[in-house]
């Protein structure tokens, strides 16, 4: 039995947890998150507007990270995806500098024990201020109920992710 409910895996397009660090082109990513409890788990149906506030995941990277680029969901029919940005429209960064993004089911959502889903993201784009280095990244869940609970739960997990430079020729 796991420690937490869920785990959650975020790679590329070579089922790699790498993010590669360039100016100029934008990598699709999955977020695959997974029930490793004993329970079956439902996203419990949010009627008010996705925000920073009402989701069921926000995944969050660590300061220079990532760039602040035109991020959006590959496939937007079971999920909303939520960028706190200021009026200029950049990212809105944490008080430490991470970016959140956030995602919200569209529909009350049951996970059975094992039973992962598939979140793809795309246009992100690693930070090189930093260089080729890895990270952590967590990802925050809420909103949640597990089978036979009244009660709703949260809580977060981390993954590790590495930042790497393109090789040119």
């Amino acid at each position: 039995m796991s420690d937490t409910p869920l785990r959650f895996n975020f790679y590329n397009e070579q089922k790699q947890a790498v993010l590669y660090m360039t100016e100029h082109v934008d990598q699709k990513m999955t977020l695959e998150i997974s029930n490793t409890s004993k329970k079956a788990t439902t996203l419990l149906q949010l009627t008010e507007p996705i925000s920073a506030t009402n989701h069921h995941f926000e995944l969050i990277f660590r300061a220079g990270t990532i760039n602040h680029t035109a991020i959006k969901l590959e496939d937007t029919s079971d999920f909303e995806l939520f960028i706190n940005r200021d009026h200029n429209g950049k990212f809105k960064l944490s008080n430490d500098g991470s970016a959140s993004l956030y995602f919200k089911s569209k529909s009350s959502l049951t996970m059975q024990e094992g039973q992962n889903i598939k979140i793809k993201i795309a246009n992100l784009r690693g930070n090189h201020i930093q260089g080729a280095h890895a990270t952590l990244v967590m990802l925050k869940y809420q909103n949640l109920l597990h089978a036979g609970d009244s009660t709703s739960f949260s809580g977060h997990t981390r993954s590790r992710l590495l930042l790497l430079e393109i090789e040119r020729d």
